[in-house]
């Protein structure tokens, strides 16, 4: 198999997918960066416009646009929202909560003992 799951928690599975497809698009952006940056260099050399010095120049800014490109996929700091599992596939679930005060008026009469649960 190309996966192993060392954890029985399937929502890995999905990040994992959801992570190689961006690896593989910043690949092609970063391929399709510096093979556009080497044309254009190959370009002016042949028009006699490139330098040695403004070819190492702009071999070296791509080599940075490059990088900083690629450093989009380094996980970002997590929020506790973003920790819950639920939440990063899509899931959701209704939060409800227990009112203090609920009154049971089928039978005529206020019943503070019912425990009703509200959608909040």
């Amino acid at each position: 198999s190309d996966i192993t799951l060392m954890d029985s928690n399937l929502s890995k599975l999905l990040y994992t997918m959801q992570i190689g497809t961006r690896v593989v698009v910043t690949i092609q952006e970063n391929i399709l960066l510096s093979l556009l940056a080497k044309f254009v260099v190959v370009a002016f050399t042949f028009a006699g416009k490139m330098t040695l010095l403004l070819a190492i120049a702009a071999d070296v800014g791509v080599m940075l646009m490059v990088t900083l490109n690629g450093m989009k996929l380094l996980p970002r700091k997590q929020t506790f929202e973003d920790r819950n599992p639920r939440k990063r596939i899509g899931l959701t679930r209704k939060v409800y909560s227990s009112v203090s005060q609920n009154k049971d008026y089928s039978s005529g009469v206020a019943n503070d003992d019912s425990k009703d649960l509200e959608i909040i």
